[in-house]
């Protein structure tokens, strides 16, 4: 019942970088993730991403295979905002994620995942709903062969319907 009083649409255009990166067009993702708030004024949550999914193509002729990930991560938000949820806010993260680079998606490894996202957070109308515009650097370490460091941009819709 819990994760039915929530409901996000979450998604990011998603890019490759570090040593790993050539031969890869930007990719595109779709997450999910809901927070609660640990203080009255709401501006520090603690934040749980379900999923973040993201995949990539190959140029042409680069010689490489398609690659995606999938992470599971918890973090903490702080919006630098006394008197509310709207805002700029800071959130690292971290979990563990599976990532793959052949062409099937069948050889999967797993390992850690590291985030720090940043943005903004605009509340919207009177039941917590809220607009956040962000960046997110995250890097997966399930091995130096399928590493991958993504830099990424999202949007996310939060609609609450329990309400305040």
């Amino acid at each position: 019942m819990f994760f039915f009083i929530f409901l996000s649409g979450q998604v990011s255009v998603i890019k490759i970088v570090g040593k790993n990166a050539d031969g890869y067009k930007a990719g595109t993702g779709i997450f999910y993730s809901f927070d609660l708030p640990v203080n009255p004024v709401e501006n520090n949550r603690v934040t749980f991403e379900l999923f973040d999914f993201g995949n990539f193509y190959v140029k042409n002729n680069s010689g490489k295979e398609p690659t995606a990930y999938l992470s599971v991560k918890g973090g903490f938000r702080h919006i630098f905002n006394m008197e509310g949820k709207t805002g700029f806010f800071i959130e690292p993260q971290a979990g563990y994620c599976w990532t793959t680079s052949d062409k099937y998606y069948v050889k999967i490894q797993g390992g850690l995942a590291f985030a720090i996202v940043t943005g903004y957070s605009q509340e919207v109308g009177f039941s917590g709903n809220s607009l956040v515009f962000g960046f997110k650097y995250e890097m997966d370490l399930p091995g130096s062969d399928k590493q991958i460091n993504t830099i990424a941009f999202r949007f996310a819709f939060n609609y609450n319907f329990k309400g305040n």
